[in-house]
C-alpha cells in the first residue's frame, strides 16, 4: 500500500503503509491506477548463494518498462571490499553501465543491503567487483509494472 486507507475490507482492516494484500487482479489495478497501491512481482534469486571471485555477472533478465527494480544483496563473507552495479541493456546480449552508475556503495562487512533502481532498458543483471572471493546472493523484485 502507497497510502494508509481507513475502514475494512471484507471486514478486516486495510494494511497500513507499506504492507502488503493479496487482491483479485481488477480490484489491484484499480487501487494502482488510483494512486493507493502498488503492484509488485514475487522476488526472483538472479544470483545464489556461493562464493564468487570478482569481476562477474549475474545472468541477464527481462524488466517491464516503466517499473522500478528492488534488489536484495545478502553478503555471507566477504573478502575485502565489493560493489555491485546495475547494467542494463536493450538487446539482452551487450550489457553497460548506466551514466551515472546505478550502484551499491562498496560493502566491506557481511550483512544485507537493498537499493532500488528506475528501469533503464528492458534487459538487466547485476555485476560485481572488488579484492577477495566473497559469498552472497541476490534476489530482485519489480514493482510498478
Amino acid at each position: 500500500m502507497k497510502v494508509d486507507v481507513t475502514g475494512t475490507r471484507n471486514g478486516d482492516p486495510w494494511p497500513a503503509r507499506g504492507e502488503e494484500i493479496d487482491l483479485p487482479d481488477d480490484e489491484a489495478k484499480d487501487l494502482c491506477a488510483a494512486g493507493i497501491a502498488m503492484s509488485y512481482a514475487a522476488a526472483q534469486v538472479i544470483q545464489s548463494s556461493g562464493a564468487q571471485t570478482p569481476p562477474g555477472n549475474s545472468a541477464g533478465f527481462s524488466v517491464p518498462p516503466g517499473s522500478t527494480l528492488g534488489v536484495v544483496v545478502s553478503v555471507t563473507a566477504v573478502g575485502t571490499t565489493i560493489t555491485f552495479t546495475m547494467q542494463w541493456s536493450a538487446d539482452g546480449t551487450n550489457f553497460g553501465a548506466a551514466d551515472p552508475a546505478d550502484t551499491f556503495t562498496a560493502i566491506t562487512a557481511n550483512g544485507v543491503v537493498a537499493k532500488s533502481f528506475t528501469v533503464k532498458a528492458p534487459f538487466a543483471r547485476l555485476a560485481w567487483a572488488g579484492t577477495g572471493a566473497t559469498t552472497f546472493s541476490a534476489s530482485i523484485y519489480v514493482a510498478g509494472a
